[in-house]
Formats: C-alpha cells, structure tokens, sequence
C-alpha cells in the first residue's frame, strides 16, 4: 500500500511556484513516494500563524520503491507513457523535480523527461516531452519557466550529442509554445558569455527575458525572449555577489532576480541588471537560517519563498530578507537498513582492512561504521562546519580509506576534504572554496592510491585533483568540456586501478574516461545509450581491491555495469533500480556489491554476478 504524505510534510522540498491568487506548488521528488501539494496563502505572515495551509494534491504520489527510469522516457505503441495508468502521462508521480506556474493558472510539472500539465485544482490536461537527441527531447531536464505568452522554458543538461559526428553543439535551454511544440534551443556548453555548464534554475521577467542559473559556472545568465544573450554576473566565491552552486531563480513584481545561492545557503538578490542589492540566511536550523535553500518564488506581497531544502521545510521572508515565517514538518523516512542502521539518505560507501562498511548518512552529516554484516560499530560528526563536523549534499558524497584505514571524507558543503583516524578521531583538512590548484568547487568523488596519494573528483572545476597522503597538492588534469580528458557537469566520481590507473566518471558526458598513474588520458568507455556498455548519467565508481575490476552505477538504465580494468571489456550487468544519486561498493572478498539508495534511505546487498538481494 503506497502511502500518501500529509499535509505539508516535507523531505527535501524544492520545485516552488506560486499562481496569481497565490497558491503555492511545493514539490517532495527526491525521496519516495514523491509528491507534488498545493497550499492555499494563510493570511497574516507571522511565527505564529501558518503562512499556508494545505488546499489539495496533485496527481497521486509515485511508488514508494523507486520506479525503472526508463519509464519516465519511453513511450508505448500508441503514443503514451509507460507506466502511467491513464495512458497520458498524469496518473502518478516518478521523479518530480520544478515546477511552474503559468498566466492561465496551469500548473507544468517537470517529471523525470516529460512535463505534466495541470489545473490547480489536480485535473490532469496533457503531457508532452521525452527522451532523446532530437531538439525537442531531453537528456537531463532540471528546471521550468513560463512567461507572458505562455511560453514553456526548460533547462536541459547536455552537451554535444555523440550518437553524431562531427558533433554539433546543443542547446541547452528550450523553448515551446503553450502547447508544448518547440521552437527554438539556445546557450551550448561553455563558459563563455552565453554559453551554460550544468543550467539548472530558470525564471522570467516582466520583459520575457530568461533567466539562468548557470551553475557550473557559478553565476546567473540573462538572456532576451529569443534567447540572445543580454548579461551575465556572478563569480565564485562568498562575498556580497559572489555565488556557489547557484540552483533556483525567480523574478519579482519590480523584475529583482531573487538567486538561491544554496552552496553558501543564502538568498542573494539583484537588481533587473545583475547588480548586487541584499541577502539574507545562513547556515543553520533556526528561524531565518537555511541548509542548501534550493528553489525561490515569490508571491503577490512580493514575499520571497524559499525551498529550505536541508532543513525539510519551507520558508518566508519580508521583501526586505526579514524572516515572517515557516511551515512543514518533516516526513517520516522509509527506512530499509543494513543490518540494524538507521540511514538518512545514505550515499557514500567505503570498506576498510577489516571489511567494515563505511556509510555518508548525508542528512544526518555524519559518517557510520558499519559491521561486514551492517551492525553499527561507531558514528561521528555532525552538521557545522568546524573541524570533524561536516555539511554533506543530496550528490554523491564520496569515502575512502587508505592502507593504514585513514578515513578520507569528502565535505562538499564545506568544499573541503576531512581525515580522520580509524577511530574516527579527526587527523587533518585540507581544500577550500576556489578555482585554483589545491581548492574546490563542489568535490565530490575520492580514491587513495597504492603509494597514499589522494584523489578528488572536483567536478565544479571539471579537474581530478591529486594530494600526497598529508594533503598537500602534487597535481591535476582535466578540464571542461565533451573533449578526451574533459568533464561535463559537477560531479566526477573516482577510483584507483591496478598500477594506479584512475578510473573517472563523466557523468554529464555519459562515459567513464581512463587515465594513467600521471594523469595521462588513455581511453574512454561508453557513450549515451541504453546498450550494454554504455551509460545514461553514470554517477558513481568503485574498484576491487587488487584494481582488477571496477563498478559504475548507471541510474538513467536502472543497473549497475562491471568492467575489466585491463581491457575495458564489460564483465557482468545488475539491474538495480532507484539508485539516483547513490554510491556503490565492490566488495570482492564477500563476492558482493553494495549499492546505497538513498531515496528509500537503504543500503542494497548483490551476490556477484546475480541479481538477488
């Protein structure tokens, strides 16, 4: 029996919009059963009194265990999509993610790679979208707009398609009618002005201008309603204007671009120019403060809305950045454990000497230590950025250990890289916020290497970055782009094979590059496609321990893939469904693979070469 969340009960809430008599959208995607609710304004804005209160759902909540995700991209004989009840796409939820609100009051609903169409009131009208390389599909849609005419934007995290050669640029922002038909695409990959790396957020103003936050780049684009670009700003950094992992966007009634700088977790906002007017938030659990506030919206007084996301919440604040008030409650988690652990979206995994597990609990910002058999041995840290605390993503978060069980622990939040003891006693950091050699941008994927060389997967800075065991830098390679050694997108997972070769996932570029002990490029596996052997968004890498074989996840083909290391040939397939954003563990000794999913906050167990759990 699939269980319908109440009212405003919130896990990691995101995809805010909000309709001209001020009903607001919340969207609940990234945690099972997803969810989409309606909130009706509450009058008076004040601690005390409710700022919203619940008016009705959307659609039916999707299936508590996570759906294949082929089945968010492909359509049956007769035209609908698979796996939806009514045969046109809005019988229930499979990976909401944005929504928006347009000027006849339909609510348009990004849902894994179609976008769903309703009244307010839940009566489902149309879907259209789909998967592919053709103009009007999507790979890796992320977020949605509407403006004056009714126009449909969307974001889409893609680059080149390489089914073509030579290949041509994308754009990776569309647009379509009201209908749904497309009509033009704009901003390729790049960093140069007009030119987008990893778009995620997008908004509209008074003008039809499109808004974009350009995320990989660390900074907001505007451009006009024909997708010309106008202007850009931002950098990255921490000071007033300043952004780190920019997500959501929105426009109020004086065309102010409201920005959720959630890498620095904070609203920043700027006039209709770019030029830095105010913020507001930091981190925290009280009122006012924010953890990774990923969306923004406004309502008709001009409030800005804001999708705490870290903290499961919503929150409202004056024109000004005064706090008024919040609501949600935090919804129960569908707990599955290993062994007898108690995970909140449970990502990063590691093993040491002994064949304990080693687990990021990302929402709890801790780290467990886990029995061979999932027993709980120890837990440390907590959420803050002081030394042994940490301030873990909803992305993969990645661990390793070294010969002497040194635990590495990648803190993305705090851009930074922990070591610590086998006990878990803090030993040393090293990193911080930048571009430059030896800091990071959103690290997310660590290995240690036999002569106890660390590597991070920095995906913000499109580099793998290399340490001696103290943490001091040696050297790095990559850069961005679709290119051989280039990566596309914010994360780049990592592991050592045998004569420590690096195995490194390229997520956005759907492939998984090679390189020698130097850095050196030497062969790329993989290309976007459903094949065996080929990947859709892989995420995450693990090696055995001699380096012999290595595991990718492959979430966008509900499986997991098993290479050779010498030879790159493909060794054996697991269908594992639900992965999203989770890690693995090649556990050779145990003949076993791990695999974490942390949509339903467990850890799944394979025999190798089975698929039995």
């Amino acid at each position: 029996m699939r269980r319908r969340s109440a009212p405003g009960e919130f896990r990691n809430p995101q995809g805010l919009s909000i309709d001209q008599d001020g009903n607001l959208v919340v969207i609940v995607g990234c945690t099972r059963p997803p969810h989409v609710q309606v909130f009706r304004p509450g009058g008076e804005r004040s601690a005390q009194a409710a700022p919203y209160t619940f008016r009705n759902n959307i659609a039916n909540p999707g299936p508590t265990q996570a759906p294949l995700w082929l089945e968010t991209r492909q359509r049956t004989e007769d035209g609908g999509f698979r796996g939806d009840a009514d045969g046109r796409g809005g019988a229930e939820w499979r990976y909401p993610i944005d929504s928006a609100v347009d000027a006849d009051g339909r609510v348009l609903v990004l849902d894994g790679h179609v976008i769903k169409i309703f009244g307010i009131d839940g009566n489902h009208l149309s879907t259209f979208g789909g998967s592919g390389w053709e103009e009007q599909d999507f790979i890796s849609p992320c977020g949605i707009a509407t403006d004056s005419r009714n126009r449909i934007v969307v974001t889409d995290n893609a680059g080149a398609n390489p089914h073509v050669k030579p290949e041509r640029p994308r754009g990776q922002v569309k647009v379509f009618d009201r209908d749904g038909e497309f009509r033009f695409s704009f901003g390729p990959l790049g960093a140069d002005a007009g030119e987008l790396k990893s778009p995620i957020g997008v908004a509209t103003d008074s003008q039809d201008r499109i808004i974009v936050a350009d995320q990989g780049n660390n900074r907001v684009q505007i451009f006009d309603s024909s997708g010309a670009h106008v202007a850009h700003f931002g950098t990255l950094g921490t000071g007033d204007g300043e952004l780190n992992w920019p997500f959501g966007v929105a426009v109020n009634a004086d065309d102010e671009i409201i920005v959720a700088d959630a890498g620095n977790n904070r609203v920043q906002v700027f006039d209709s120019s770019g030029r830095y007017l105010r913020q507001f938030g930091s981190l925290g659990l009280g009122d006012g403060e924010l953890n990774y506030p990923f969306h923004v919206a406004v309502d008709r007084e001009n409030n800005i809305v804001v999708a705490d996301s870290g903290n499961d919440r919503v929150q409202v604040f004056r024109p000004d950045g005064r706090y008024a008030a919040k609501f949600g409650v935090v919804r129960k988690r569908t707990v599955h454990a290993f062994g007898e652990s108690d995970f909140n979206f449970p990502i990063g995994l590691a093993q040491d000497s002994k064949g304990n597990v080693l687990v990021s609990d990302t929402r709890n910002h801790r780290v467990l230590v886990l029995s061979p058999d999932g027993d709980l041995v120890r837990a440390f840290g907590e959420l803050g950025s002081a030394r042994g605390q940490f301030h873990f993503l909803t992305i993969p978060t990645s661990l390793a250990v070294d010969a002497q069980d040194r635990i590495h622990v990648v803190d993305p939040g705090n851009q930074r890289v922990q070591v610590f003891s086998p006990d878990g006693e803090f030993q040393f950091e090293f990193g911080g916020l930048g571009r430059g050699e030896g800091t990071f941008n959103t690290p997310s994927g660590i290995a240690v290497d036999s002569a106890g060389r660390i590597l991070v997967g920095d995906g913000g800075n499109s580099v793998v970055q290399v340490f001696d065991s103290a943490g001091e830098f040696l050297f790095q390679f990559g850069e961005n782009g679709d290119g051989e050694g280039q990566f596309n997108g914010f994360q780049i997972g990592v592991a050592v094979l045998e004569g420590d070769r690096v195995a490194a996932v390229d997520g956005r570029n759907h492939r998984v590059q090679i390189f020698d002990a130097r850095g050196v490029f030497e062969r790329s596996i993989g290309t976007e496609g459903v094949e065996e052997g080929n990947f859709r968004m892989p995420g995450a890498v693990s090696a055995d321990r001699a380096g012999a074989s290595f595991a990718v996840t492959d979430p966008g083909n509900d499986r997991v893939q098993i290479f050779n290391a010498a030879s790159g040939d493909l060794e054996g397939v697991l269908a594992v469904t639900g992965q999203t954003c989770g890690d693995l563990l090649l556990d050779a000794r145990a003949a076993r693979i791990l695999v974490s999913i942390p949509a339903n906050d467990r850890i799944q167990v394979f025999a190798m070469n089975t698929e039995d759990t």
